[in-house]
């Protein structure tokens, strides 16, 4: 797969990128065989491929700012935000909705988070998508200001994101490396169950 953020140094999230695919399954069915080496050889079905593009239907996007613009992505070496939201692995129904969301975060004033001057409110984005194109929204903030200012604005959030089931807010404090804390509040929606990993 051909990617453009790859080839200018700005993300190696993908880290196999330059492997050709059918390398990689074969190495990863390998690692499988060793894995577990009282499974004898016949017993092993061929690896099932699935599209180089378009798969990841869970998304973990960080809030950054990039000049005056919201970024989404990951962050960059500096520890700011990169913009990912051309981002070939992401599912198409994620990608489409990228824009939308970035355009929501700048109505509501919410500051990103900024990881080397430890201020800001929104953290991260999180979003899944169901085989059936339904979403869920997960925003992550420092404060109970961002959980006041998005509940205030349920409305526009439905209105971006009209795909979503279930948004949440999820709120983490503390200055560490984790991509969630402990208090969630469902704003729309009934359950998680949406979440496909915990």
């Amino acid at each position: 797969m051909q990617c453009d953020y790859y080839d200018a140094g700005a993300c190696r999230s993908c880290v196999l990128i330059r492997t050709p695919y059918e390398q990689q399954l074969h190495e990863k069915q390998l690692r499988c065989a060793q894995q577990l080496p009282t499974i004898p050889a016949e017993a092993w079905m061929p690896a099932v491929a699935s599209p180089e593009t378009g798969f990841r239907n869970r998304v973990k996007l960080v809030v950054g700012r990039a000049g005056r613009d919201i970024t989404l992505g990951i962050l960059g070496p500096d520890r700011r935000g990169v913009d990912l939201r051309q981002c070939a692995i992401q599912s198409p129904q994620i990608a489409a909705v990228i824009p939308a969301i970035a355009r929501l975060i700048e109505s509501t004033g919410l500051p990103p988070y900024d990881v080397p001057e430890r201020r800001g409110e929104l953290k991260f984005v999180h979003v899944t998508v169901s085989p059936e194109g339904e979403m869920m929204l997960r925003f992550v903030g420092r404060t109970q200001h961002t959980l006041d200012v998005l509940r205030s604005r349920l409305d526009r959030v439905r209105e971006a994101v009209p795909q979503a089931r279930v948004i949440t807010v999820n709120l983490l404090p503390e200055h560490r490396a984790a991509l969630e804390g402990e208090r969630e509040e469902v704003l729309f929606g009934e359950s998680l169950s949406m979440v496909m990993d915990p």
